[in-house]
């Protein structure tokens, strides 16, 4: 009964709006969270981890059948752990993402992270700066099923061993189909 009445809410909403017929008019958000740990015994570091979807985010695991439309609002990373030496620093890194399989050669970059002082970034969110074609790529990255995708950090650092816990969130909205 609930669930008719917020179809008919969100018909009756959608006539006065400009929202597709075949879409609730309700952004539901959700926070996609990895957690990926980057270490190194010398100064190159190259990380990489899959992650599923369905297991991030409860939010994405309730509606992942009936999603209309995605929107990527931003992804930020935070340094959440650091069992390296007192003055490790990130010198350049890139941060990118693909699929997985055979769609692991079509990587897009995240972002960069330049001169991190790893001690003192312990607990700081920070944005990446993505263009809109990677947007998109993460949007379908979503929409695919199953949901996986790959995640890796690549760059160099002063200092080794090297070793700490970087998570990054994707913060997304998505807009139910009725």
């Amino acid at each position: 009964m609930k669930k008719q009445a917020l179809l008919w809410a969100a018909a009756i909403m959608c006539t006065a709006s400009t929202c597709s017929k075949d879409e609730i008019p309700v952004d539901i958000p959700a926070t996609i969270p990895v957690t990926l740990t980057v270490s190194g015994s010398n100064a190159t570091l190259n990380q990489s981890a899959e992650y599923d979807i369905n297991t991030l985010s409860s939010e994405f695991e309730k509606y992942k059948n009936n999603i209309g439309s995605v929107t990527i609002q931003n992804v930020y990373y935070t340094v959440t752990e650091n069992n390296s030496t007192a003055t490790s620093q990130v010198v350049n890194a890139t941060a990118s993402i693909s699929g997985v399989g055979a769609d692991t050669t079509n990587k897009k970059t995240l972002g960069t992270i330049t001169n991190l002082d790893v001690k003192s970034s312990v607990g700081v969110r920070k944005e990446f700066t993505m263009d809109n074609a990677t947007k998109d790529y993460l949007v379908t990255l979503l929409k695919n099923e199953p949901p996986k995708y790959k995640v890796y950090f690549s760059g160099s650092s002063t200092t080794t061993p090297i070793n700490f816990k970087l998570k990054m969130e994707f913060k997304v909205t998505f807009r139910p189909k009725v």
